[in-house]
């Protein structure tokens, strides 16, 4: 028969060696220790899931998100795509489908984080990697 030695108080985690997360007194601090993320003081597991809002429809997005947050999802990754709001050079749009604004502000409203994967290279399977075919049009190296 084997034993098993279980101590009768299990130490707290390490601290402060990893240069991670926000201040302790931050009022919605993210920090991190040798065993979990915590927000709040509280432990932390945050479930990220992708969500490129420049591919969907703007009046679409809250009915998808409510979707993503019933599956489990807490923290929603999005990428903002050069080629998507400058196509062409000096003319940016940021309006309907393309509202990054509207989107986070629409995640938040749901309850999800948001991580805005901006660029300039976008790695979502997107033409070019996201830059403009202006940029490459230029001849730069």
């Amino acid at each position: 028969m084997r034993r098993l030695d279980v101590p009768s108080r299990i130490p707290p985690p390490a601290q402060g060696h990893l240069r991670l997360g926000d201040r302790p007194d931050q009022p919605d601090a993210i920090t991190v220790n040798a065993r979990h993320l915590s927000r709040r003081g509280k432990p932390w597991f945050p479930v990220t899931g992708e969500f490129h809002y420049g591919r969907y429809p703007a009046a679409e997005w809250r009915e998808e998100l409510v979707k993503v947050r019933a599956g489990g999802v807490t923290v929603v990754s999005t990428y903002v795509f050069w080629n998507l709001h400058e196509e062409r050079r000096g003319v940016f749009d940021w309006s309907g489908d393309r509202d990054l604004r509207r989107f986070v502000a629409t995640c938040a409203e749901l309850g999800l984080d948001v991580v805005v994967r901006i660029g300039p290279w976008g790695h979502g399977e997107s033409r070019n990697g996201g830059f403009p075919d202006w940029v490459l049009e230029a001849g730069c190296v």
